[in-house]
Parts: structure tokens; sequence; C-alpha cells
């Protein structure tokens, strides 16, 4: 659906998207397509994440972010306060930091992500089609040049922002992938992804035989020489943002973002697939698809994980929906609708006619697109569905910036795609409508993860025990702002000895602090030496006098018998 299009096709493409809103609220409750924020709701209180695997410490990650949804001056904030909600009641203070600063006594911090020392993986997903003429439908190639140029300087620009320890990798696609594999063939260039999938596929299974470190990136180096980082995440990101910067075509006609688009009935495409370079036994899934599962395969090497969608949210064919109004137009409604009889109608009466004719053949069109539309739209909320429910078990939000643009035939479905997947997974949606934007908006996202809170205390949970927290922030102009509430359950003890021991040394650690639990547990080490020496040499005491009282009785029995 173009931008202005009627409000008759909107509404028939509308339906299909609210089946997929239903579908979601359904699995991921009201916040699956929810509104944007109004400014006095601002700043947004988010909890991005909680990371409850060092129970009983508990480590929250949030954003503060104002209504252009940029990170606030964590010089405006006076208070933050964490509250627990427990068996559904109302939420009660756990802790509160003042400026920053925890209660005196308190082993608790909240901090900035990076001086947290907490780690991000990123998979950045961005079009190569924008700067083609042929990926253009109408239009200005000078705006669409520019509107590439800003995507590549802000994704550059982007990475060179991350933390040391993060990890990022970029999949741009066209009609084929495209994403970095640090080896000798690529050290300078993005890598045909759909070309050595193949390859990807059986070093990560022989990967998981054999885990090790992953070496830095260097000349000489094979794929299997990486390990995980082979065809996912990367950890050495230098040669990264220049390989972005520098032009590369990266064109086509069929970005398989998603995979849902199937070619309209009766339409022979005037544009066809880039043919492979080389013969593929296995191809790569949808974008998105393969994304979430790079993503993955980082979990336990980053604290957190993300995937960015930088797109016009176009998917498949690029003209399929032109080509099926064109069949509508063509074939289809002239057998509903026929031309009126000239041999019947005359003048004013034959033009009327015709009129109506004309009129009742582009509803007719507009039909058969919506229908066509909507149909895409029911496949893309199954395959939502699975995304957002992968995303969920492994903690993958889902952020975006939509790229708008009139030039480049917007429709309003496709930006709804993209707000469904970055509100359902915990993401944030932004969108960009000129070159310049489209720039400020990615760097604004760097900022935001990089800006993240992370707030690390005592959890003050039970073994087992499930609850939600929420953050309520006290700004200097005395505004409250409170989170949405982000439940977590604390994780059982197992049984054993060893098990409860490790669990009362964190718990300890959680209460006193890492020096104070040194000195406690040098004292209780200094204490069982010392019982144990007392206790042995009572012992060996005790040995010693049997066996001389023995000797005694031995020699005392030898004597008599001499007698």
């Amino acid at each position: 659906m173009q931008r202005g299009a009627s409000a008759a096709f909107r509404q028939r493409v509308g339906e299909g998207f609210w089946v997929l809103g239903a579908v979601l609220a359904v699995l991921y409750g009201d916040h699956a397509y929810a509104q944007q924020p109004k400014p006095e709701d601002f700043p947004q209180v988010k909890i991005d994440s909680i990371d409850i695997g060092d129970y009983p410490r508990v480590r929250i990650f949030a954003s503060y972010l104002d209504e252009r949804l940029v990170p606030i001056n964590l010089a405006q904030v006076e208070t933050t306060t964490v509250q627990i909600r427990k068996d559904g009641g109302r939420p009660e203070d756990l802790l509160t930091f003042s400026r920053g600063a925890p209660p005196k006594g308190i082993k608790a911090t909240s901090l900035p992500r990076g001086k947290a020392k907490r780690t991000v993986g990123v998979v950045i997903l961005a079009p190569g089609y924008l700067a083609s003429p042929l990926g253009a439908i109408v239009g200005n190639e000078s705006v669409l040049i520019e509107m590439e140029n800003q995507l590549r300087s802000g994704i550059s620009k982007f990475l060179k922002s991350l933390p040391a320890g993060d990890k990022a990798n970029v999949i741009w696609y066209g009609d084929d992938p495209y994403t970095y594999i640090p080896t000798e063939a690529s050290l300078n260039e993005l890598t045909n992804f759909a070309d050595r999938y193949a390859d990807c596929e059986k070093v990560i299974a022989e990967f998981r035989l054999r885990p090790g470190s992953v070496p830095e990136p260097k000349a000489g180096q094979t794929m299997r020489d990486l390990g995980r980082e082979a065809c996912g995440l990367v950890s050495g990101l230098d040669l990264l943002p220049g390989i972005i910067e520098a032009r590369s075509k990266l064109t086509g006609h069929y970005p398989n973002l998603f995979g849902v688009r199937q070619l309209p009935t009766g339409v022979r495409p005037e544009y066809q697939r880039i043919e492979p370079t080389t013969a593929r036994t296995i191809e790569p899934g949808p974008v998105l698809s393969e994304a979430l599962k790079m993503a993955a395969r980082a979990a336990g090497t980053v604290d957190q994980l993300a995937v960015v969608l930088l797109t016009d949210g176009r998917d498949g064919y690029l003209y399929a929906e032109a080509d099926a109004r064109g069949v509508a137009i063509r074939n289809v409604c002239p057998k509903i609708y026929s031309d009126p009889d000239a041999g019947v109608l005359k003048g004013k009466e034959l033009e009327k006619a015709k009129q109506q004719v004309r009129e009742l053949r582009n509803k007719c069109a507009d039909d058969y697109v919506a229908a066509y539309v909507s149909a895409e739209q029911a496949r893309f909320a199954e395959s939502a569905a699975v995304w957002l429910g992968f995303a969920s078990i492994l903690g993958i939000r889902i952020h975006s910036v939509g790229i708008v643009s009139d030039i480049n035939q917007n429709r309003d479905y496709e930006l709804d795609r993209l707000r469904v997947l970055t509100v359902g997974s915990g993401g944030t949606y932004r969108e960009a409508d000129h070159p310049e934007e489209l720039f400020e908006q990615i760097v604004t996202l760097a900022k935001e993860l990089n800006d993240q809170i992370v707030v690390e205390m005592d959890s003050g949970l039970e073994p087992g025990e499930t609850a939600a927290y929420q953050l309520h922030l006290v700004l200097e102009s005395e505004h409250h702002h409170t989170s949405d509430p982000f439940e977590v359950t604390a994780p059982q003890i197992e049984a054993g000895v060893f098990p409860k021991l490790r669990h009362w040394s964190v718990l300890l650690q959680s209460k006193v602090g890492y020096t104070w639990y040194l000195v406690i547990l040098i004292a209780l080490l200094v204490i069982a030496a010392v019982l144990f020496l007392f206790l042995g040499i009572k012992i060996i005491k005790g040995i010693v006098a049997k066996l001389k009282k023995a000797g005694e009785a031995a020699a005392k029995q030898a004597v008599g018998g001499k007698r």
C-alpha cells in the first residue's frame, strides 16, 4: 500500500494487519502492538532485560529515553527506586539509588553499560538495493544514493561506538545476503553469505563438537580457525566500519527479508534474480531468520543480544504489488466489468457508463491487490510469532529504524511489520524520512544501547520464587516515571552439599561485599585450621596414651608370665 492510497484500499489491507496484531496480542499480551508513548509520558523508563544467572544477585538492564527517543542526561535523575511485585500484589520498594549511589553499606551499583563492563552482541540488517536505479520503482536516484551513503556512514559510526568486548556483524541484503567473515579471502570485503552458507553450517556443526577460544582475525586463517565467529558475531571490529563505508554493488530485485512474498498468479517478472556465481547445495533462509540464528550462536559470550533492522521493510520481488494491479486491470477486472455497449448507449450516457466501469475496475483492482497483501500479512503473522517466540526465549531485542521514502514507495503495512517485531520483542522503533535523519537515528540507536543503565543488587527472591521488577524514577523537575513490570523467576538450588555451599557463598558476598567476604572466608579458614589442629593434636595424644597404656599392660603381662 503506497502512502496516500485510497481509504478503501487502506482499510482492506488494514484488515490483514489486524489479523497479525490479534495473533501477536494473544501470544505476547497487549504490548505486541502498542502505540508510541505520548510526549508527557517521557522520559520513557524501560527495562530491557534482567539477568538472574548470578542468583541471588540480579542485574537489571534499563533505558531512559526522552520524547525524541534519545537517552536522557542522568544528571536529571534524582532517585531511581527498584520495586518488586510478588504474587500479583502492589509494588514494594526494594532499593533506592540517590544520584546513582545506593544507600550506605548496601552492595549495589547503578552504572552506564560501558562502566559496568557489560557487553552486547548486535546483528545489523541493511538493504543493498536503495541506491540501485532498478531498485527504485520511481524516481529520484540522487536522493536514494544519498540515503544509502548516510545508511553506510551511520552503520560505520554505530560499529565504532561499541565499547570493547561487544560483538557485532552486518547482513547487507539484496538478491543475496552479504556478511563479514574475517578470513583471508574476505578481510577487505563482505562475503556472499549464500555462496558460503554450506561451509558456514559445516564449521558451526564442527565447532559444537570442539568448542574453544576464538583467535583474532588475521591473514592466512580459514573459516575453521574462527569457530563460532566464522559466520556469526565477531569481536574484531576494526576492519568492518571501513568495509561498510566502501561502495559495493549489492543490488537486486528480490530482498528476502521475511520470506513471505509470493508472486501473484499470472505475473511474469520483468527482472530476474541475480544468478549465483557458485553451485549451492543449501540456501540460507529469510534474512531475519539468519540474523536471529547468528545472534543466538553468541549467547553466553555477551550479556545481551540485539538485532537491528535498518530498512524500508520491503520483502520479496520489489514490483509484485504493482504487477498484481496490472494483472487485475488487464485480465481479471475486465471479465467482471465489461465495457458498455456502444451500440445501445450514445453520447453522454456512453461516457457516463465508461466512467462508471473505470471506477468499478479500479475498485476491483484495489480489492485484488488488497486480497494479495492480506494473504501475505497472514503468512507474516505466522512467521512473526515464531521469530518473536525465539527472540523471547533467548532475550533478543529487535530494534528498527524504518526508512520512510515516497521516492522508494513505502507501503504502510511494510513499516507496520517493523513496528510489530520491534515492540513485540521489547525494542525501540524509529523512523527516518530523509538521508540526514537516517544517519541521526542510527547514531541515536547506538547511543541507546551504549548508554543503557545496569542496576546490580541483591534480588530479594527466594529460590524458585517468581516476581516482577519495575523501576521508578524521580527527576529534578519532580516528575515521576515508572517502567512496566518485568517478570523473572529465581533459579532453584540444586540438591547436594556443594551447590548449597556455593549458593550461601554468593549470598554472603551480596550481603557484605567482596572485601568483607574475603575477610570472613579467611577468618573461617583460620578457625577451621585451628580447630583441625586442636582436634588433630587431641586425637594424636589419645592414640599415644592408648598405645602407652597398651604397652604397659603388655609389659605387666609379660612379667607375670615369668613368675
